[in-house]
């Protein structure tokens, strides 16, 4: 499998107010990186696929939101891996990092783990031009042809159902990748796009790896 660095550009499309929120240009809004990293077992192997990345890099236009609520770009409630409709899990192990152009406070990458708790106010990570990088199960799951994985957003669904001030489905890019930290160092890592197109809470398969 050709080795490809994950392009982590930074671009954009802002989220929510209290989770959403209209946009204007704000250049001087600028924010500071924050980088979280939990510790995880050694699994990398080549041609072998452990870890999901979520990236609005290419899709986050860096317009920084109105209000202070600081919730820019894709909105991620929970990741999920499943085998046909069996589910294997949700997140257990994550790596994260936002994007600079906005000062992200959903920074907080362990709201993605675990089932969706659809909590408008907290119960999310922002990625306002970052990623979002994530494992399956306390042994670490492998990725592999015919799983399914679900991203849940904050997305126009969800917003329906709670009014006013929810901006909704953001854009988001999904990849696949031989280790946790593959989107911060790809010297070692192989790394398979799955999506490029993902729009609010998306649910791709996993083709022949």
């Amino acid at each position: 499998m050709r080795k490809i660095m994950v392009p982590f550009a930074l671009m954009g499309v802002c989220a929510l107010t209290t989770v959403a929120c209209d946009v204007e240009d704000n250049g001087d809004d600028a924010g500071t990186t924050t980088t979280t990293t939990t510790t995880e077992p050694d699994t990398t192997a080549a041609d072998h696929y452990y870890s999901v990345i979520v990236d609005d890099s290419e899709q986050f236009d860096g317009r920084c939101a109105t209000s202070n609520s600081g919730a820019h770009g894709a909105d991620i409630d929970a990741i999920e891996l499943l085998d046909g409709s069996t589910s294997l899990g949700y997140l257990t192990f994550v790596s994260y990092e936002a994007g600079t152009a906005c000062t992200v406070n959903f920074n907080d990458p362990n709201k993605a783990k675990g089932a969706p708790d659809g909590e408008l106010t907290s119960g999310f990570v922002s990625l306002g031009g970052g990623h979002l990088t994530g494992e399956f199960g306390t042994s670490v799951l492998e990725i592999v042809q015919g799983y399914t994985i679900s991203v849940y957003e904050i997305d126009d669904a969800f917003c329906a159902g709670v009014g006013g001030g929810c901006v909704g489905s953001e854009k988001y890019s999904i990849y696949i990748s031989s280790d946790l930290d593959c989107a911060v160092d790809d010297s070692d890592c192989t790394t398979k796009l799955l999506s490029d197109t993902a729009d609010g809470s998306a649910t791709v398969d996993v083709p022949a790896l």
